[in-house]
């Protein structure tokens, strides 16, 4: 089952006093270095106006990626202040870079930047709004960059005009050129992520979303699988930069000044009703009895 958790935690409170614009802070996108010794985080302030009973507007939104260690005993910014809001960060402390998946507006798409440890961009993977399925029902072009567990290979999935997902694997110590490109049918990506080293799993949306799924492994033709093959493989521990590290503890935050928490999968498990905790779904997790990909 895939594991349910928090991936964009938007909490706000009030730094100034009641009525008219207000101040707010909120935490999202936090996750492990990959080798587990340190924690990275997306930070935003704002100002914000209660509406209610119909909601908040929100403006000068500012964001910024920062990294602490799992005690909290220091925060350092990681590059200058930013626009956009973050979908997607892995930090590859190991190989050296963070990957950041940043949408401009909620009608736009992806693009993801490749991070030194100092904030500047050593590559940019950017989306073209009309490069689409025309059948899909999308409006603006998919694509989903992700790093290998080992931190060697970034690999690219995107949609395509012709209603194929086409794969790159760009070798980051090769100036992020391209050493394998394949191609799949689908309109649309459903599931994307590594499995190992070499081997990706994808599952792809044609008629259903989820009803072809793929192994992708570099330098060999694509190989069609089940889905109930692929929805017990172990992913996020393996990836080691997620919200479960290598050693399947689990990471809560919610609150800029708060204490974080770290959970095992049991704890966590014991502490939720996981079809009522108060998270959105990041992606499949680690949990007791999922397989290696290289078991498939």
């Amino acid at each position: 089952m895939p594991l349910i958790l928090l991936s964009t935690i938007l909490l706000i409170f009030t730094l100034s006093g009641c009525g008219g614009w207000k101040n707010g802070q909120s935490i999202s996108t936090v996750v492990w270095a990959d080798d587990g010794s340190e924690i990275a985080f997306i930070q935003s302030d704002y100002q914000y106006k209660d509406l209610w009973p119909t909601g908040a507007e929100i403006k000068n939104e500012k964001y910024q990626l920062k990294i602490t260690d799992r005690n909290r005993t220091y925060t350092s910014n990681i590059g200058p202040e930013f626009s956009g809001q973050v979908t997607t960060l892995y930090y590859k402390k190991s190989a050296g870079y963070f990957v950041m998946g940043k949408q401009e507006s909620e009608t736009t798409a992806t693009d993801y930047y490749v991070l030194d440890m100092k904030g500047n961009i050593l590559h940019e993977i950017s989306a073209i709004n009309n490069l689409y399925c025309p059948t899909s029902g999308l409006q603006f072009h998919r694509i989903r960059a992700l790093p290998s567990p080992d931190g060697r290979i970034i690999a690219v999935a995107q949609t395509t005009t012709n209603c194929e997902i086409q794969i790159h694997f760009l070798d980051l110590q090769n100036n992020f050129t391209s050493i394998d490109s394949q191609r799949v049918t689908g309109r649309d990506i459903n599931i994307f992520y590594w499995g190992s080293d070499s081997r990706l799993i994808l599952s792809t949306c044609n008629e259903t979303c989820g009803d072809k799924n793929w192994l992708i492994t570099l330098n060999q033709p694509p190989a069609e699988i089940e889905y109930n093959t692929i929805n017990n493989v172990c992913v996020e521990g393996l990836q080691k930069s997620s919200p479960i590290n290598a050693q399947g503890e689990i990471l809560l935050w919610n609150k800029p000044k708060e204490k974080m928490r770290i959970l095992s999968w049991t704890a966590y498990q014991q502490e939720f009703n996981l079809d009522d905790a108060p998270y959105i779904e990041y992606g499949y997790g680690d949990y007791p009895g999922c397989l290696p990909a290289d078991n498939l």
